[in-house]
């Protein structure tokens, strides 16, 4: 069983009761591969196995004391382990900038440049190219050096999905510059090769907004929507546009149409009490806040905008609601 770094961010103290003895079985099972390995020093499946389970447990730094023997005694297959160790260093780089540790992640973003570029001496790889792209793009000033790369890796793409892949960078290196038009051409091109990405509807969606194109946004998001009905930040990002064009009903309707899809959804049920605050319609807010209580009564947001909604309501309307309260209250606990 692999155990995504999510899980570990879980609060529930039964889950995490259970993945502290989880990760006390993998690691136990680790000290043993270690035996196994001094016995079989080039059995690379031992090494493999527990990277892998040190990988699942978020065990970087110990996934790399598996990782790196298998660049020196597997000299064959070298390139495609620093590939493997340059993920590993960039996951650690994340993990230290989470910490606020910014030196570190520094550190472990430069060493896996190093290895992709290591890795790219041996063997001219997509997957080096590609990963060096997305290490690139997150500084402004090396988005040549991303372009350089993209296009070095669609010469060595091999199929659809690898194609798709670079052109959804190359759109986004290219409203990283502001070039919209150029941007939407190859998003574009990614929704020929992948018709059925709501990722790539959206990613046309903004570019047309960015170039003002109304209809033409709307259309896409709406696209989107119907291929990923549970993304909330589509009816978000819909509703904005409305907003952008002063269609407050329409607002609306965008996100009460997310609620209905995602009727489990606190954020979007908050969402809609801020419209309603906004618009003065103080009892569909209300409503709305209700449904939110319902599907999480100690939500902080929750807590938050029953203080807004109570300081937002007309004096007079929030008196009569103050002298109600403990009746209510009272009716609750029955």
């Amino acid at each position: 069983m692999l155990i995504s770094e999510e899980v570990t961010e879980l609060e529930d103290e039964e889950a995490m009761d259970s993945l502290g003895k989880l990760v006390m079985c993998i690691m136990e099972a680790a000290s043993y591969t270690d035996i196994l390995i001094q016995k079989l020093p080039l059995d690379r499946e031992l090494y493999a196995k527990a990277a892998s389970q040190m990988i699942a447990i978020a065990q970087y730094e110990r996934s790399l004391a598996y990782l790196v023997p298998l660049t020196e005694r597997f000299p064959e297959e070298r390139a495609r382990y620093l590939r493997q160790i340059a993920d590993v260093q960039l996951k650690l780089s994340n993990s230290y900038a989470r910490k606020d540790d910014e030196e570190r992640s520094e550190l472990y973003l430069d060493l896996a440049e190093k290895s992709l570029y290591d890795s790219l001496e041996l063997e001219n790889s997509f997957e080096a190219h590609l990963s060096l792209v997305e290490l690139l793009m997150e500084d402004d000033d090396r988005l040549d050096e991303a372009e350089n790369h993209l296009l070095q890796a669609k010469e060595l793409a091999t199929n659809p999905e690898e194609e798709a892949h670079v052109e959804m960078h190359l759109g986004e290196i290219a409203t990283q510059r502001e070039q919209y038009e150029e941007a939407l051409s190859h998003y574009e091109c990614v929704l020929d090769l992948d018709p059925d990405s709501s990722n790539s509807w959206f990613d046309v969606g903004e570019t047309h907004k960015m170039l003002g194109h109304f209809a033409e946004a709307e259309i896409n998001y709406k696209r989107a929507i119907e291929l990923e009905p549970d993304a909330i930040g589509y009816y978000y990002t819909l509703s904005e546009l409305y907003a952008d064009h002063d269609e407050p009903s329409k607002v609306v309707e965008a996100i009460e149409q997310g609620v209905a899809a995602n009727p489990d959804s606190v954020v979007l049920h908050i969402y809609l009490v801020t419209l309603h605050i906004e618009r003065g319609d103080y009892d569909q807010a209300e409503s709305a806040l209700e449904k939110a209580v319902q599907l999480d009564p100690e939500s902080e947001l929750v807590i938050k905008y029953r203080q807004i909604l109570d300081l937002s309501r007309p004096k007079q309307t929030y008196k009569a609601r103050q002298l109600n309260k403990p009746f209510k209250q009272k009716k609750k606990r029955k």
